[in-house]
């Protein structure tokens, strides 16, 4: 069977276009590490972030000094982008922090291969205290209230709604 011109030139083309972005997307790796907050207690669940730019393609990242915590994970992002022309990619990581004891925790560097290269990020510092977390007693309840100008409303008209926080 014989390829068409047209077809030899769309694979010509998407083989170039592929070579090209494999070279563009691994041009700058870079590995950063993130958490949602630097103070946290033992009663709080954390949200720790490694982000790898210039690949989409690495292994599961390795995180050292989370000994203190249970870690979970969270899902995986893989982005790619096309700005001016320029193009980069990247995956983000998400890992899910309980802190099992109090003290000042340094977690990190999180290390990716990428390549057959070994990348590492940054290291964050951590402080968690005992404190206990405050909820709602059972003698004063708290509840919402939302009242409505109107009690009737056509589709399109102008209406306020507000809501009244008892506490």
């Amino acid at each position: 069977m014989a390829l068409g011109r047209q077809n030899i030139y769309i694979l010509l083309l998407s083989s170039v276009m592929f070579c090209l972005w494999s070279a563009v997307v691994r041009a700058d790796v870079g590995v950063t590490m993130e958490l949602d907050r630097n103070n946290a207690s033992t009663s709080d669940l954390l949200t720790l972030t490694v982000r790898l730019s210039g690949s989409q393609t690495a292994s599961q990242p390795r995180i050292q000094g989370t000994e203190a915590f249970r870690v979970s994970r969270g899902g995986t992002s893989t982005r790619m982008e096309i700005v001016n022309g320029r193009m980069s990619a990247g995956v983000d990581y998400t890992f899910h922090l309980k802190p099992l004891k109090k003290g000042t925790h340094v977690i990190g560097p999180a290390s990716v291969e990428v390549g057959g290269r070994t990348y590492s990020s940054n290291k964050v510092t951590l402080q968690v205290s005992d404190r206990p977390v405050q909820q709602a007693s059972s003698s004063n309840p708290i509840f919402l209230q939302a009242t409505l100008s109107k009690d009737r409303v056509y589709r399109e008209e102008t209406s306020v709604l507000t809501f009244k926080l008892f506490y």
